[in-house]
C-alpha cells in the first residue's frame, strides 16, 4: 500500500458547507496539497495535514468523507483512498487534519474481511522463482538454538499467514526437505488442544534446531498457490524419527493480532453490540455464575470477564449461563495474579473465563464491545432495567463518580488507582444493579463510530457505594489471557 508520504496532491469529497454557508446538494471535490504537520492544529499520530492552494478547506458536513489521489495500479489509473476528513478550523479556510488510512490497514483488513479466507499480508512468499524454495522469513534467536517466522515487515519477505482458512490435512516444514501428515493428538505426547500432531510418511521428523520454525501448507489464494503458516515447530522425539508436536497458530490469532497491532485504537472484536435495534438496549453479553450470585460479560464468543471473588477455593468444574438460560461448560478460569480479597483490602478483582465452546452469534447473545488503547473514560454508565417494567429493554443511566480518597474514607477500605467509585443507582426507579461482575460502561468513538464500551466491572458494594475494577488498567492482562 502506498503511503501519503509519497503523494503530494490529493482530493477531498463531500456534501459539507460551502462559501454560501449551507450544506451542498451536490457532491463537491477540493484539490489539496500535503503540508507539514506544524501547519495544522491538534494533529495527532496517524494523521496528516493538507490544505488548498486556493484558500479553501473541507468544512462542516465533510467529516468522514474520503481523501483520495490518482494512482496507477496494474496499468490503470485509479482513485485510491488515502485518508478520511477529520477536523479543521471553524472558518474552513486553513489547513485541515485528515486520518491516514494506511496507518490502519491491518485493522481495516481484519474488520472488513474478518470471516473471509485471506492472507494476513500480501507481501509474503517462500521462493526466489524458478521453483527454488527458500526460508526467507527465518529469524534466528539465542545463538541459533531457536528460530521463528517473520509474519509482517517492510524490509524482508514474511511468510504468508492465513486467517479463517479450512484446517489442512497436509503439513510441511522446509527442512531441505520434509512433508508431514496431520495425525490425531493421541499419536504424539500431547493432549493440548492448541497443538498439532504431525509426522512424515518417510519416517523422518523435524529435529534439533528446527524449533520455532514455521509449519505451513500450500493454499490457493486469489488464483495462486501460496505457502501459508499454520503452525510452529515445537518438540518431538530425540531421535527425530517419530511424530512431532507443533503449536497451532490459529489458536492464538487474538494474541497475535493484539501483539502486531498493540498500540492501535481498536475493538477487541468487531462482533459486539448492545441493542436490538430501534433504540432498544439489552445486556446481550450478560453471563450468570453460581446461581446468579455473580455475573460476567462475554467479550468474545469464547471468553468472559468477571470478578475473581466469584470463585470459591478448591473449585475446578463450573458452568455458566447466558441471560436466556443457555448453559456452557467452562474450559478454564484464570484469576488476576495480584488478586487480593480480605476484610480490609479488595484489589485486582478480575478474572477471565474460557468457555469449552464458542457461543453462537444471535440476537439474544452478543459480546460487549471492548476498546483497546482508548482514551480514559469521562463518563460511566450502566444499562438498568425498570423497577416496574415501565420501558422495554434497559436505559443507559449515568452514574455519579466519587473521588477515590473520599470513597476510601466512606467505606473504610483502600481504593486503589485501578479502581473507582460511583453512587448506587436509585432503586426506587431502577431494578437493583449491584451484583459483582456486572458491567459499567462508557460511550466512546472507535475509528469514527460511536460504541457502548466495557469500562469496568462491579467489584464490591458497601455503604451505598459501588467500587469498580477499571478494565482499562487490566486490558493488556486480559488480551494476553486470550492466547491460552
Amino acid at each position: 500500500m502506498v503511503t501519503t508520504d509519497g503523494v503530494q496532491t490529493l482530493s477531498a469529497f463531500g456534501w459539507g458547507k460551502t462559501h454560501e454557508e449551507a450544506e451542498s446538494r451536490i457532491l463537491n471535490t477540493l484539490e489539496l496539497q500535503r503540508r507539514s504537520d506544524d501547519k495544522c492544529h491538534y494533529i495527532k499520530k496517524n494523521q496528516f495535514c493538507a490544505g488548498s492552494n486556493n484558500g479553501g478547506d473541507s468544512c462542516k458536513g465533510d467529516s468522514g468523507g474520503p481523501v483520495a489521489a490518482s494512482y496507477s495500479y496494474r496499468g490503470k489509473d485509479r482513485y485510491v483512498q488515502f485518508g478520511v476528513v477529520s477536523n479543521g478550523v471553524k472558518s474552513c479556510n486553513d489547513s485541515a487534519v485528515y486520518t491516514d488510512v494506511n496507518a490502519y490497514k491491518y485493522w481495516i483488513a481484519n474488520t472488513v474481511l474478518e470471516t473471509e479466507t485471506r492472507l494476513l499480508t500480501e507481501h509474503c512468499g517462500s521462493d526466489w522463482g524458478s521453483g527454488i524454495l527458500v526460508r526467507l522469513w527465518e529469524i534466528s534467536l539465542f545463538e541459533h538454538n531457536f528460530t521463528g517466522a517473520l509474519i509482517t515487515s517492510l524490509l524482508v519477505k514474511p511468510i504468508c499467514m492465513g486467517l479463517n482458512i479450512a484446517a489442512p490435512m497436509t503439513w510441511t516444514a522446509m527442512l531441505y526437505s520434509s512433508n508431514d501428515k496431520r495425525l490425531g493428538n493421541d499419536k504424539c505426547y500431547s493432549n493440548n488442544v492448541n497443538q498439532i500432531c504431525a509426522g512424515s510418511n518417510n519416517g523422518g521428523d523435524t529435529c534439533k534446531g528446527d524449533s520455532g520454525g514455521p509449519l505451513a501448507a500450500s493454499f490457493p489464494y486469489m488464483g495462486k498457490d501460496r505457502y501459508v503458516q499454520l503452525g510452529v515447530v515445537s518438540y518431538g522425539e530425540i531421535n527425530c524419527k517419530s511424530n512431532g508436536v507443533y503449536t497451532d497458530v490459529n489458536a492464538y490469532k487474538y494474541w497475535i493480532a493484539n501483539t502486531v497491532l498493540e498500540a492501535e485504537t481498536r475493538l477487541l472484536t468487531e462482533h459486539c453490540g448492545s441493542d436490538w435495534g430501534s433504540g432498544i438496549l439489552v445486556r446481550l453479553w450478560e453471563i450468570s455464575l453460581f446461581e446468579h450470585n455473580f455475573t460476567g460479560a462475554l467479550i468474545t464468543s469464547r471468553f468472559v470477564v468477571t470478578v475473581a471473588s466469584a470463585f470459591p477455593k478448591d473449585i475446578h468444574k463450573i458452568k455458566v449461563e447466558t441471560r436466556y438460560l443457555d448453559s456452557y461448560d467452562v474450559d478454564w478460569f484464570h484469576k488476576h495474579p495480584q488478586f487480593t480479597y480480605s476484610a480490609g483490602k479488595i484489589q485486582n478483582n478480575i478474572a477471565v473465563i474460557k468457555l469449552a465452546k464458542a457461543v453462537p452469534d444471535s440476537v439474544l447473545v452478543k459480546p460487549i464491545c471492548m476498546g483497546l488503547n482508548i482514551a480514559a473514560p469521562m463518563t460511566w454508565t450502566a444499562m438498568l432495567y425498570s423497577f416496574n417494567n415501565q420501558f422495554m429493554g434497559t436505559q443507559s443511566v449515568a452514574l455519579k463518580r466519587i473521588d477515590n480518597a473520599a470513597c476510601s474514607r466512606k467505606i473504610g477500605i483502600p481504593v486503589k488507582p485501578n479502581q473507582l467509585c460511583v453512587d448506587k443507582p436509585n432503586e426506587a426507579i431502577y431494578a437493583p444493579y449491584d451484583t459483582p461482575g456486572s458491567v459499567i460502561a462508557t460511550s466512546g468513538t472507535i475509528n469514527g463510530v460511536e460504541k457502548y464500551l466495557l469500562a469496568g466491572l462491579i467489584s464490591h458494594v458497601k455503604d451505598g457505594v459501588i467500587v469498580i475494577t477499571n478494565i482499562q488498567d487490566h486490558e493488556k492482562w486480559i488480551a494476553n489471557e486470550l492466547k491460552y
